[in-house]
Order: C-alpha cells, then sequence, then structure tokens
C-alpha cells in the first residue's frame, strides 16, 4: 500500500497486467460457459427431439393387446415427464460430470506435486463424501421410481376423468372421482415428502463433511506453515485448489440424485421400447377383396374365455350380412380380426383364397370401411373428423 501510495511505478507495472489478465481470463470463462450451454442444449434437445419421436412412433405401431391392457396416463407420463427429466439430465448433468473430472484430473496431480502431507490432508473425507454420494445414489434410485410410478398413477386418473367426464356427471360419481383422485394426490405428496428429506439429509450431511474437509486443511495447513515445513504461499495453493474440487465433489452426489432419476426414467421409457411391434410385411401387389371364409376359428382376449368358439361363416362376395347377438356374442371380435386388429391363433380366415394372417395389415384395413363401436372425435374440423381415413 506504502509502495502504491508513493506511485510506485515497477509496481504499477506488475498490478496493471495482472488485472488484465484478470479481466481476460474471466471473459474468455465468460464466452466458454456461454458456448457450453449452447451446444449441451442443442445436442440434448436433439437427442430428446428423436427420442421423444421414436417413442411415439413405437406406440403407434404397439399391437392393440398392449394398449388393453396399458394405462393411457401412464404411458402419458412416459412421454412426457420421463422424457423431460431424461433432457435435463443430459442438458445439465453430463457437462458436470465432465467439469468435476477434469478438476480432479487437473488439481489433484498439482497437490501431489507441491506437497504429499498436505494432499493427503487436504483430501482426507473426500473419499467418504464420495462414499456417502454412491450410497445415497442407490437409496433414491427406488424413491425416484416409486414417485415416478405414484405420478404416472395420478396422470391416469387426471386422464380417464377428462375423457369420461360426461359419463362421471351423467351418473353423478363426481364425489366419488374426487376421494379417487385425493386419494391418488395424497399418494404422491407422501413420496415426494419422503424425497425430498432423503435429498435435505443429504445435502445437511454433505455440508458437514465438506466443512470438516476445508477444516482440517486450514488447520493441518496451518500448523505446518507455523512449524516452517510448508511455505504460505503453498498453503494458499492448496486452499484455493481445494475450494475448486470439494464443492464440486459435495455436488456430485446431486449429478447422482439426478443420475439414478434418468435412469428410471430411461428404464420406464426402454420398457415400452422393448414391447414388440406389430410385424411387418411386404406390401402385396394384388387387391384385397373377394369371399370371406372363417373355418373353426377360436379367439380369447389375453387368455380368457373365448369371444369366439369354433365358429365357421361363409361371407360371399356382394353379400349383405348383418351379425346379430347379445353383448358378448362376438361381434365386433370378429370385425376385429377380420382388419386384423388382433391376430386369431386357432382356425384359418381367407379373404379371396388368400389367408388372412399373410396379407399385409395396411392393405387389409384399407379394405374395410368401418363406423366403430366406440367413437373417437380429434380436437379438429367436422369434416378433418369425417375423412380420417383418407
Amino acid at each position: 500500500l506504502d509502495a502504491l501510495s508513493r506511485g510506485d511505478a515497477g509496481l504499477w507495472e506488475m498490478l496493471i497486467p495482472a488485472a488484465l489478465a484478470i479481466v481476460g481470463f474471466n471473459a474468455v470463462h465468460g464466452f466458454f460457459t456461454y458456448i457450453r450451454g449452447r451446444w449441451a442444449a442443442q445436442a440434448s434437445e436433439g437427442i430428446v427431439r428423436q427420442l421423444r419421436h421414436r417413442l411415439f412412433s413405437h406406440l403407434e405401431r404397439l399391437p392393440c393387446q398392449y394398449h388393453d391392457q396399458a394405462d393411457t396416463g401412464d404411458l402419458v407420463q412416459r412421454c412426457s415427464s420421463d422424457v423431460e427429466t431424461v433432457r435435463v439430465f443430459l442438458a445439465a448433468q453430463i457437462v458436470e460430470i465432465a467439469r468435476v473430472s477434469l478438476f480432479l484430473i487437473i488439481a489433484i496431480p498439482i497437490m501431489l506435486w507441491h506437497d504429499l502431507r498436505m494432499t493427503l490432508l487436504s483430501l482426507s473425507l473426500v473419499p467418504l463424501i464420495v462414499f456417502f454420494a454412491v450410497m445415497f445414489f442407490r437409496k433414491v434410485r427406488s424413491l425416484f421410481k416409486q414417485v415416478d410410478e405414484a405420478e404416472g398413477r395420478l396422470t391416469t386418473v387426471l386422464q380417464e376423468n377428462l375423457t369420461g367426464i360426461r359419463v362421471v356427471r351423467a351418473f353423478g360419481r363426481q364425489e366419488f372421482e374426487v376421494d379417487k383422485f385425493l386419494q391418488r394426490n395424497g399418494e404422491f405428496r407422501d413420496l415426494e415428502f419422503r424425497l425430498f428429506v432423503a435429498l435435505s439429509n443429504y445435502w445437511a450431511l454433505s455440508d458437514l463433511l465438506v466443512f470438516g474437509q476445508i477444516g482440517i486443511s486450514l488447520i493441518g495447513g496451518g500448523y505446518l506453515v507455523m512449524q516452517g515445513q510448508l511455505s504460505f504461499g503453498t498453503w494458499i495453493l492448496f486452499w484455493w485448489l481445494l475450494r475448486t474440487i470439494i464443492w464440486p465433489v459435495r455436488h456430485f452426489g446431486r449429478v447422482l440424485a439426478d443420475t439414478g432419476k434418468a435412469m428410471v426414467a430411461i428404464g420406464r421409457i426402454q420398457d415400452v421400447l422393448n414391447v414388440q411391434q406389430e410385424s411387418e410385411e411386404e406390401s402385396p401387389s394384388e387387391p384385397v377383396r373377394g369371399e370371406i371364409v372363417l373355418k373353426d376359428v377360436s379367439f380369447s382376449y389375453h387368455g380368457g374365455r373365448p369371444a369366439l368358439d369354433n365358429l365357421s361363416l361363409t361371407i360371399h362376395e356382394g353379400e349383405t350380412v348383418a351379425l346379430l347377438g347379445p353383448p358378448g356374442a362376438g361381434k365386433s371380435t370378429l370385425v376385429n380380426l377380420l382388419v386384423r386388429l388382433y391376430d386369431y391363433r386357432q382356425g384359418s380366415i381367407g379373404i379371396g383364397g388368400r389367408e388372412l394372417a399373410s396379407i399385409n395389415r395396411d392393405a387389409v384395413r384399407s379394405a374395410f370401411g368401418m363406423v366403430l363401436q366406440d367413437p373417437f372425435l380429434y380436437s379438429r374440423t367436422v369434416r378433418d373428423n369425417l375423412v380420417i381415413g383418407h
């Protein structure tokens, strides 16, 4: 300070380049932080876009048997919330893992090169911090799975009620449905609370370990400096390096937690992608037409009682046929088999002399005009809904 007050030119010549270097370093740091964020966002958004497209395309090609048993709300959850979890992990935590690894690779050799004893003091609790982070990861991974599944059940109740709101109102079931939603909502809240408690416990204990590590480094380094076994400059260097790596290491638990959450989300998405699609067949060159012949056809849904039992029937080309019978007699089942929404396992169905199971599904369905038993209207114009087949 005295040299500065006297206007020492040599000191000013040292300080000005140092100040400019600090400004330049921070400018470069800011630029590369921007580049890192931009590239991470581009990469994560591109990957997630492909994942979302692949998941939706896969769902469009899954057999009706799968959709009969799957919860629509849970599938919505997997296509939206789980995909978003993967996006956040790719955008933030992948970069964080690389940053922590880079800090450790650079800092630890520098520490070892300067002083082995001080290195051991400065990193004595780091293995314990990492071990605790790994144990925490193993615990919260199952919690994340439970929370995701509970949110899926909650979404299912919401989706079903919005879709069937007229049925609920017509039968005066509002209070019943509200109570059901309240139960699912409470279940989701309780699991979320358990997750937040686990996160709070981790942050509290990890902070205690981090500050303990800083204290060990300060006290041990100060003792070595007073004993003349360590220079003050080296002590400051270790203090700076420790602060550089200890907080990223502490944050490693958060990275592992988000990794667990992302792995749960990826697993739920992969469960859907692992379901086998409808088999792909080559398109036939000739049109699908001619008489329909059924011989001893039997069929049951998901292993239940037979909806059709040894049915034999012949419908000639140009003939008009009406199927009559009580609910459950198999009328809709027969139509579902003819358009290959389901595939029969027993008996034979022929169209124009060809076995139905060998004809391309798209070709079969394009040959039939259908008014479905369960009406569905898209959120589009009346015209769009009328010509949906073309």
